[in-house]
């Protein structure tokens, strides 16, 4: 069973800084600052992520769109911290399933 605090961070992690996200519509400090930093992981990881209908986007395209979404879509001084650990931070992007399966290890 999940422990409570982590489901609160899975439940408002689409809520955005301005209060325009899901389910509701919560803004600014009243968002769990666990669930913001989900936030933006949770982007990261989708941004870069492969999907059937799209390539992963570049780390430049990835880091544009989290600086573009700040203040709006995420706490600003949290991006702002995010934005500088990717500027210090590889983060591996694969563009296709095959590679990518070849990097993750195994889990038994």
């Amino acid at each position: 069973m999940f422990h409570k605090k982590f489901l609160i961070f899975l439940l408002y992690h689409h809520e955005r800084w301005d209060g325009k996200g899901y389910p509701y519509n919560r803004k600014g400090e009243n968002i769990p600052f666990f669930a913001r930093l989900v936030a933006l992981a949770d982007s990261l990881e989708a941004m870069t992520g492969i999907r059937p209908y799209r390539t992963s986007l570049t780390r430049e395209e990835v880091y544009e769109e989290i600086k573009k979404g700040t203040g709006t879509q995420f706490d600003p001084r949290l991006t702002t911290s995010f934005l500088l650990w990717m500027e210090n931070h590889v983060i591996p992007i694969e563009q296709n399933t095959e590679t990518m399966m070849q990097t993750i290890p195994i889990i038994s």
